[in-house]
This record gives C-alpha cells, sequence and structure tokens, in this order.
C-alpha cells in the first residue's frame, strides 16, 4: 500500500499540483506583461528626468550672478552672528 494514506488523500494531491502546473504559464504571461508596461513607464520617466535636468541646466547657465545671501545680510546682523 502506499504509506497507508487513503486514496481520497491522494487524488486530492495530484488534483491541486495539477491545478498549480496548469495556473502556472497563466501566472508567468501575467507578470510578463506588467513587467514590460513598467519598464515602459521607466523609460518614459527616465527621458522626462532627462529633459528637465537638461531645462534646469539651461535655466542655471542663462542666470545672471546675483548677490549672494551673506551680502545681502546687514553688516550689523553678521558681527551679531559672530
Amino acid at each position: 500500500m502506499m504509506l497507508d494514506i487513503p486514496i481520497i488523500s491522494w487524488l486530492i494531491l495530484f488534483s491541486v499540483i495539477a491545478i498549480v502546473i496548469i495556473a502556472i504559464p497563466f501566472t508567468l504571461f501575467s507578470l510578463k506583461g506588467r513587467a514590460d508596461e513598467i519598464a515602459k513607464n521607466t523609460k518614459e520617466i527616465n527621458e522626462h528626468l532627462r529633459m528637465l535636468r537638461q531645462e534646469i541646466a539651461i535655466n542655471i547657465s542663462s542666470q545672471k550672478p546675483e548677490v549672494s545671501p551673506r551680502e545681502q545680510v546687514s553688516p550689523s546682523v553678521l558681527k551679531a552672528q559672530r
């Protein structure tokens, strides 16, 4: 006998294994579709970030040097900080 376990237990075990084996391909294809979508979204986000970095670099390089924050503070405040 097969380890003195009733046949119904073996049928349940094999049924569960069969369901899992049948379900795995569907799960994998579902995950692949989601992974492809995430990869596409990531590429779009990276492109937007690249454009933003370029715009920031252009804006920074086109700005004229202004008075630094330290120069805007009155001398009496600077003396009080020391």
